[in-house]
């Protein structure tokens, strides 16, 4: 299974703009003013990878369109915005933001998505209260596990990828998602987030769904702490603690402290699934009061758990 693994920390591909409507800012001279029939209104987030946009075009109306840098770490991946379209299609549109179109431009390799400006990135919002911790352990649990049920793979869950509006969340960013049926039995290449990837992810091992189940561990780590269940100055301190040392979940409420505590297994067959986890935490999130998802216009959210 195992082998030596050359691992690249994932670099998010620009902030979402559903977590950053507030701060607009500027073009500026180095950006486009069009992608395609986008007119570009604004900069809504830039990450390692890529450029995030507010777009506007009489189609679609307000977008966010992504836009893939073509140099450096991104130097022969530029059909990552057309596998991120593929894959966020493939699941349940009412899980995500829905992905509108995908394509290369004279500025890279682009991506046009739904805008929802209500969510908000559930990065730099803990610590938090235990009724919201229950809220948003379900939510999520509910938003992986409904992927799950299509085949897909997210590979990336923290919490810059979860949006969250009242009692829904949605998942974005799936560049380096897999179809669970369709992957490499090895690769020589891993990516993985530091503070939030499960110890497989470290090695050539084939991933399965439980590598998004671990990372909903580390995401409920710290919403309930402020900081990671393995956090550490370095990502080589960091590696070596996820993979030998015990989680710090502090702050976690009675009862979804154990639940963390499966999803955290280092054995990845022994962790629970994300529909086991979301049916263990839905009746305390009923109990606080979790709202329902809201209709979009996709459809109201069914819950892939109800009978």
């Amino acid at each position: 299974m195992g082998g030596v693994a050359r691992v690249v920390a994932s670099v998010p591909m620009g902030r979402h703009p559903s977590a950053a409507d507030a701060r607009v800012r500027p073009l500026r001279l180095s950006d486009p003013n069009r992608i395609r029939g986008y007119v570009l209104t604004g900069r809504l987030g830039r990450g390692g990878e890529a450029v995030v946009y507010r777009g506007q075009s009489r189609r679609t109306g307000t977008v966010a369109v992504k836009v893939l840098r073509t140099g450096g770490a991104t130097a022969g991946r530029s059909g990552r915005c057309e596998h991120e379209f593929d894959m966020t299609g493939h699941v349940d549109q009412r899980f995500v933001m829905p992905p509108i179109e995908a394509g290369t431009s004279g500025a890279g390799p682009y991506l046009v998505s739904t805008y929802r400006p209500e969510y908000q990135s559930l990065a730099g919002h803990a610590p938090l209260s235990a009724q919201r911790l229950w809220q948003l352990a379900y939510a999520s649990a509910l938003a992986i596990a409904a992927i799950h049920a299509c085949g897909v793979i997210h590979c990336d869950i923290k919490p810059a990828n979860l949006l969250a509006f009242g009692g829904d969340v949605r998942l974005i960013d799936f560049g380096i998602a897999r179809h669970a049926a369709h992957q490499p039995l090895t690769s020589d290449l891993v990516h993985c987030s530091r503070g939030w990837s499960a110890p497989e992810q470290l090695s050539a091992a084939p991933l399965t769904p439980a590598v998004d189940v671990f990372g909903w561990g580390c995401v409920m780590g710290y919403l309930a702490a402020g900081v990671t269940p393995f956090a550490s100055a370095t990502f080589d301190e960091w590696a070596l603690r996820v993979r030998s040392a015990e989680a710090d979940l502090s702050g976690l409420p009675d009862g979804l402290t154990s639940l963390v505590h499966l999803a955290l297994r280092r054995d990845p067959s022994r962790r629970p699934s994300a529909a086991y986890l979301a049916a263990a935490c839905r009746p305390a999130a009923a109990e606080r009061g979790t709202e329902a998802r809201p209709s979009d216009g996709v459809g109201r959210a069914r819950d892939p758990l109800a009978a």
